[in-house]
């Protein structure tokens, strides 16, 4: 997963916000992992990240909630960097908006 998001990174196809790896244990307690304390233990060492923390609490705790017990998961936050490009050009026109209902 690391190389595939390095690929997208260095493409410019997205940008890396938060990455978080959830873990629920048998008895449905959950630790977390802000992967920003372990890049190197897990090959995030060479990828930038664009907004660290971005994740809370109160994500992780509804993450967990759809965790098997035993397993974990992750929480990758990214930014389309396309998106975040048109964003700026419609912002960079004027835009008005008009109401309307269908």
């Amino acid at each position: 997963m690391v190389d595939a998001l390095h690929e997208l990174i260095a493409s410019g196809t997205v940008r890396l916000l938060d990455f978080v790896i959830v873990h629920k244990d048998d008895e449905g307690g959950v630790t977390s992992i802000e992967i920003e304390d372990h890049l190197e233990e897990y090959g995030f060492e060479d990828i930038e990240f664009a907004a660290i923390g971005v994740t809370g609490q109160e994500d992780i705790d509804s993450f967990a909630e759809l965790i098997d017990p035993g397993t974990s998961a992750a929480i990758v936050a990214l930014e389309l960097a396309w998106a975040a490009r048109l964003a700026g050009s419609v912002a960079a026109s004027s835009p008005s908006c008009r109401n309307s209902p269908r």
